[in-house]
């Protein structure tokens, strides 16, 4: 037999909760506040057929939203908070139903959904809700099914302006079955859920908003499947968890302007579960102490009354304890400790320049009580600032500095132990020349050293680059941009031992494009990229290695007539690897192999009236791959052909209904010209479809 959900005993750790529900029940009054725009019709007033998914909070009813079930995923009062809402006083009372339908279907899987919920006003404060959802999934290729259900049931209060009480009720069923053997799961999940919530002005641009929330649960899981002990021999594996969760968050808010304003929260968070797994009727597991807390404060201040220096600070502390039981025996507690805090300084010097800093301090623990070697601290310490300077002759700089600290401490584990300093500066140059032609110049170098506790692991990194581009628009019809880069990476390993380690990596690169469009219905893109990439090992040059890649892109679009538009790409890309001897200009480059590939596309498509829309496409490729040791040898060459055709319909309809329709067929065929001795050497053609509709309506 199964265990059943804890009762009575579990509702008593809610007892908070209990008495807001009573208190609020005292008061109650109408609610005021503004509607969304999406529900409003020309005249500002609210559509009778507006689609309602309501939720309640403080004075609003909440629209588009679904209820906040679980407590300890995010923020639960600022996820509120964003929220937008609507006046009570405007929501058409009655019922509220919508349904929506989703096909997808692509290659071997489909996915199919129905939703249907119900949404009822009984009075100004008081609303009533079901939702139901139906999901399958289906992988003929993995000859698999699942198949999902959930029931919901909520009620929603607002007791008064400011005061929310709610309570839910869910049961969700998710049945994943083997096509082809013995292999059912069926898992059945059942949740209450209730809260309140609090928002009260206070005296002195002050603000106090709370919330209180709790869940109880009950998961159960059964697993049906042919044991590998023997063929028949069936295999019954059930699970239970049950469990109970609580969080509350009090933030209370200062704000006088949008210039001046600060928050400070404080989060509470407790859940604990049982979990009980039974095979073939006997237990052979039972955890009772399986606990999530969570305590947070977090702080913020924004200060943007000074043109010279506007202030935004933020902090944080974090305690998330967690207890469960471990596969090899034990019951295992993880502690993980965070804090934080920043401060960014920002403004204006004068006309011509301004500024931009920051200071960042971080710290992270995690503690393990059993695998005490693997518990872990790290504090990490950053600070960066950017001038952006504005010089005569029309010459802008940017300067940029940026220095950090990362100390690592693993406890039990020396070898891992230490330390990381960074520090980078970057500067970006660029002029503005006639009205068409803008020059940039940019320069960085970056250095970073790690300080081990072994010292085996010390070693130092710098980057050096150095890059200008030439953006020029003439006129309408033309345009072009060139680019040219040079990178220059060196890693140094300090132990003698892991000398042989060491190299550095150069990289240059050139990327002109080149835009021209003769007609108003007709244009061309060419754009070319050139990549060589060097790697020298420092201690054995004869392992150096080099590849040079190259690509050339060209597009071209022609609008035949407004509803008919005519694409054409092509691609050229050849990728040259090898070795290479020699150092600074002097090189010597010995090739081993290459790859080149060529592409060919042509789109054409149809929209003829607004919504739909017809593609036809087709590509050819073609790849080659040559071995070159003395001579350059063909190892494989294939070509690829592929057709697709496609329709597409988006529609609205009355009543806030929609009806949403995409198919696609593509025709594919890859043919190896060229088979090598264990090859198969196959022809394979194949046709799938892809296909995705979805409807919706509010009645």
């Amino acid at each position: 037999m199964r265990r059943e959900a804890p009762g009575i005993q579990s509702t008593r750790r809610l007892t908070l909760c209990a008495m807001l529900t009573i208190l609020m029940a005292i008061t109650a009054a109408d609610a005021v506040a503004q509607p969304d725009d999406r529900h409003l019709d020309d005249h500002g007033s609210v559509r009778k057929d507006s689609v309602w998914l309501p939720v309640m909070g403080g004075d609003t009813l909440w629209v588009d939203s679904s209820m906040v079930d679980s407590i300890l995923e995010a923020d639960t009062l600022a996820m509120e908070e964003t929220r937008k809402g609507a006046a009570l006083s405007q929501v058409p009372p009655g019922f509220h139903p919508r349904y929506a339908f989703t096909f997808n279907r692509q290659r071997s899987t489909t996915a199919l959904a129905h939703n249907f919920s119900l949404s009822y006003l009984v009075n100004r404060n008081i609303v009533v809700s079901d939702t139901v959802n139906f999901k399958t999934n289906r992988s003929d290729g993995a000859s698999r099914e699942t198949n999902e259900r959930e029931d919901k049931v909520g009620f929603q209060y607002l007791v008064r302006k400011g005061v929310r009480f709610d309570v839910s009720a869910s049961r969700e069923k998710d049945n994943d079955r083997s096509l082809i053997a013995i292999d059912d799961k069926e898992t059945i999940s059942k949740r209450i859920s209730f809260g309140t919530t609090l928002r009260a002005p206070l005296p002195g641009d002050f603000a106090l908003n709370m919330v209180a929330r709790g869940i109880l649960s009950r998961r159960g899981k059964d697993d049906e499947r042919e044991s590998a002990g023997g063929e028949g021999d069936i295999v019954f594996r059930n699970e239970v968890r049950t469990g109970i969760s609580q969080r509350y968050i009090v933030r209370l808010l200062y704000d006088v302007d949008k210039d001046i304003n600060g928050s400070l929260d404080a989060t509470i968070g407790r859940g604990n579960r049982e979990i009980v797994v039974k095979r073939d009727g006997e237990v052979i597991q039972s955890d009772r102490d399986n606990r999530d807390d969570l305590d947070r404060i977090k702080a913020g201040f924004v200060y943007k009354r000074l043109a010279l220096m506007k202030l935004d600070f933020g902090s944080s502390a974090e305690k998330a304890e967690k207890t469960f039981a471990r596969a090899e025996g034990g019951v295992e507690t993880t502690t993980d400790r965070n804090s934080r805090a920043s401060v960014t300084a920002r403004g204006d010097i004068n006309k011509r320049l301004d500024y931009k800093a920051s200071v960042r301090w971080s710290s992270a623990e995690k503690a393990y009580a059993i695998d005490i070697d693997q518990t872990q601290r790290r504090v990490d310490v950053s600070a960066d600032m950017l001038v952006n300077y504005a010089m005569p002759w029309k010459l802008k700089t940017k300067l940029q500095f940026r220095r950090s600290k990362l100390e690592e401490v693993w406890v039990f584990q020396p070898d891992r132990t230490g330390d990381t300093h960074r520090g980078e500066i970057n500067l970006n140059l660029s002029r503005k020349f006639w009205k068409s032609t803008n020059v940039q110049a940019s320069g960085l170098l970056s250095l970073s050293s790690r300080l081990n506790e072994d010292v085996v692991q010390d070693k130092d990194d710098t980057t050096k680059r150095l890059s200008m581009s030439i953006d020029n628009k003439s006129s309408k019809k033309i345009s072009g941009k060139a680019t040219i880069s040079v990178d220059q990476a060196e890693t140094i390993n300090i132990h003698t031992t892991r000398s042989n380690r060491n190299q550095t990596r150069e990289t240059w690169t050139v990327n002109p494009s080149f835009d021209y469009s003769p007609i108003k219905r007709f244009s061309i893109r060419n754009a070319y990229n050139l990549r060589l990439v060097y790697t020298f090992k420092s201690f054995n040059s004869a392992k150096n290695t080099m590849s040079r890649i190259s690509e050339l892109r060209s597009n071209m679009r022609w609008k035949l007539s407004k509803p008919t538009v005519l694409t054409m790409t092509y691609k050229f890309k050849v990728d040259q690897n090898g070795r290479f001897r020699g150092s600074g200009i002097t090189r010597t480059f010995l090739q081993e192999g290459e790859t080149s590939t060529q592409r060919i596309s042509l789109q054409m498509r149809y929209t003829p009236i607004e919504g739909l829309d017809f593609r036809a496409e087709q590509f050819y490729e073609t790849t080659k791959r040559y071995s070159i040791e003395g001579e350059k040898t063909l190892e494989d060459h294939n070509d690829r052909v592929q057709i697709s055709n496609s329709i597409e319909y988006k529609t609205k309809l009355p009543r806030d209904a929609s009806f949403n329709f995409f198919a696609k067929q593509i025709q594919d065929a890859t043919l190896p010209i060229f088979r090598l001795v264990g090859n198969a050497g196959r022809e394979t053609r194949k046709t799938q479809w892809n296909m995705i509709t979805s409807f919706s309506i509010a009645f």
